[in-house]
């Protein structure tokens, strides 16, 4: 966090090179700041040696992606990263996003995303943001 405070936004790569530390540290380290939502992800595609590409990502810290001013209840900032999440992923299936953070994201709080019209149902089971 105090890196990416200073460096700011980061790829996966100048990270490792920068703090030293080798793909599975780094991984474990980034899995418990996404799942607590102090870290987000954006996936880049890099040119590889051999003409073709591969995919990275580049992490920053929530508040140098998040600029605008916020004045909300802890609910609704939650439901907000439920959103953003859902948005990220494009379609996922339900179940899965109950899966992605440390908090509970129980039917109720997707099926109230729903009819607020901040999320859709494509097909049975699946959820996009609208």
């Amino acid at each position: 966090m105090r890196h990416l405070k200073g460096a700011g936004p980061s790829s996966v790569e100048d990270l490792k090179q920068e703090l030293g530390l080798d793909a599975t540290a780094l991984r474990k380290v980034r899995e418990g700041l996404e799942k607590s939502g102090a870290i987000v992800s954006k996936g880049i595609s890099t040119e590889d040696s051999k003409g073709g590409h591969r995919h990275s990502s580049v992490l920053s810290r929530w508040d140098q992606v998040w600029r605008k001013p916020w004045k909300a209840t802890e609910d609704t900032a939650l439901d907000e990263i439920i959103v953003l999440g859902v948005a990220s992923a494009v379609v996922t299936h339900e179940d899965e996003v109950r899966t992605w953070f440390t908090w509970a994201v129980e039917r109720p709080i997707i099926n109230g995303l729903v009819s607020a019209g901040r999320l859709t149902r494509p097909a049975s089971g699946f959820i996009a943001a609208h």
